[in-house]
């Protein structure tokens, strides 16, 4: 008997801008490590600042876009000689996509424009398929004294446009819109979480449920935990392949959503041999795996549904056998953060 370990995420890909001399979010110059989903981050530059300041993480402000890309914002910061840092985060699930093709542009409340400091390295912030980026973005200052909010609009055919990802058919260079983000060092550190977008805090449970295919009853998935890390959703689970065939257990792409009707893309991670990408098991083989699905679940959520494939449910094909699982929500009923 054999056992393996796999983890089943997104390939990553590190692509951290290149700022011109500006640096923000770390000292490689690359995003920072976010602080747990829910709680601001706020670093002023002191008693003496005044205006827009220090540093603030941001949660809750993403866009999906139909085409599978999503952009997340974590933290904004504004540096000694005023310039804006804008760390940011962003996941081509299905499709090859530029979010740098066109316009990024940055407006603060009172109007003021602030030009994007050239991106040296991938200046057309290129995604490829199961790829996710991490990096930040400078807008050159000073920053006015008075402004508060500011408006994010990325990858706009004009400059005067403003196009958020639901107004979008699926494109090659999607478009996604961020206003009222709030600037650091304002007092407005509650609107850093985006209570519009709903997202539920961070969080793990314990399920050690085990779960049996009727296509194939001699395959048994347990399914180990499920963790919310505030950015997606994470369910380790543990097969075993008792039966006399070579099973595949992520032969298509899992499902999972929950029971207020939101779908998670799942991640899958190209870089890995098929056998590890589909979770195959030799007869007698174990294995354990983690699966990644982009997005946390909303307030009106209490649990989540899991289906491994599905195209091989109630078919009676031994080598897919599929699986539909009720699982509970993270950030419930006071689970703790992973």
């Amino acid at each position: 008997m054999m056992r393996r370990t796999a983890t089943i995420l997104a390939a990553v890909v590190v692509a951290v801008t290149a700022l011109a001399g500006c640096t923000g979010g770390g000292d490689d110059g690359g995003a920072a490590s976010p602080a747990p989903a829910g709680e601001p981050v706020v670093d002023d530059a002191g008693p003496e600042a005044s205006g827009p300041s220090g540093r603030l993480q941001l949660t809750g402000f993403r866009e999906d876009h139909p085409v599978g890309a999503s952009v997340m914002l974590r933290a904004v910061e504004i540096d000694a000689a005023g310039n804006v840092l804008l760390d940011f985060e962003a996941v081509s699930v299905r499709s090859n996509v530029q979010i740098g093709r066109y316009s990024n542009l940055l407006e603060d409340d009172l109007g003021n424009r602030y030009q994007l400091v050239r991106v040296e390295d991938n200046p057309e912030l290129a995604l490829g398929e199961a790829e996710r980026m991490t990096g930040t973005l400078a807008f050159q200052g000073p920053i006015d004294a008075d402004s508060t909010r500011f408006t994010f609009a990325m990858n706009q055919v004009t400059d005067d446009e403003r196009v958020s990802a639901g107004e979008q058919r699926p494109v090659q260079f999607p478009a996604f819109l961020f206003p009222d983000v709030p600037f650091p060092g304002v007092g407005l550190e509650t609107a850093a979480i985006n209570t519009a977008a709903g997202l539920l805090d961070a969080g793990i449970v314990e399920v050690g449920e085990q779960f049996t295919s009727e296509d194939n009853p001699d395959v048994e998935l347990t399914v180990v935990s499920v963790a919310n890390d505030g950015r997606s959703i994470l369910v380790e689970i543990e097969v075993v392949n008792a039966s006399g065939s070579r099973v595949g257990i992520v032969n298509d792409a899992p499902r999972l959503t929950d029971d207020a009707g939101r779908t998670f893309q799942f991640l899958r991670d190209e870089s890995e041999g098929e056998d590890l990408r589909k979770l195959e098991l030799d007869p007698g083989d174990e294995a354990t795996a983690t699966l990644a699905f982009l997005g946390t679940p909303g307030p009106d959520a209490s649990e989540l549904h899991l289906v491994l494939n599905a195209l091989g449910i109630d078919r009676g094909e031994l080598g897919r056998p599929g699986f539909r699982m009720t699982l509970p929500l993270p950030g419930l009923d006071g689970a703790g953060p992973p």
